[in-house]
């Protein structure tokens, strides 16, 4: 991993920084991925829904990704859902 500290970011500190960007680029793509291994498997829902839990600020932000169609669902099939903790 290039950037490490994505990972465990904090968005609600980072959000609308150069930083905050790169994360939201980071989370894009663990989406991505959690997306394409889950179609592969079933299996895969607990490990991605461990790596998810870890952004679910940015994932539930209701001005951002939390409104696109398909990252509810994807939440949903891996056991999480947005709740108002989630929200910076």
């Amino acid at each position: 991993m290039q950037k490490p500290e994505l990972a465990k970011a904090d968005y609600c500190t980072i959000k609308g920084s150069v930083q905050g960007t790169a994360y939201g680029a980071y989370v894009e793509y663990l989406l991505y991925t959690a997306e394409q291994m889950i179609d592969t498997s079933p299996d895969w829902r607990a490990p991605m829904a461990d790596y998810l839990s870890d952004h679910m600020e940015y994932l539930c932000d209701p001005n951002g990704l939390g409104t696109r169609d398909g990252v509810a669902d994807l939440l949903s099939q891996v056991g999480l859902v947005c709740k108002a903790e989630n929200i910076c």
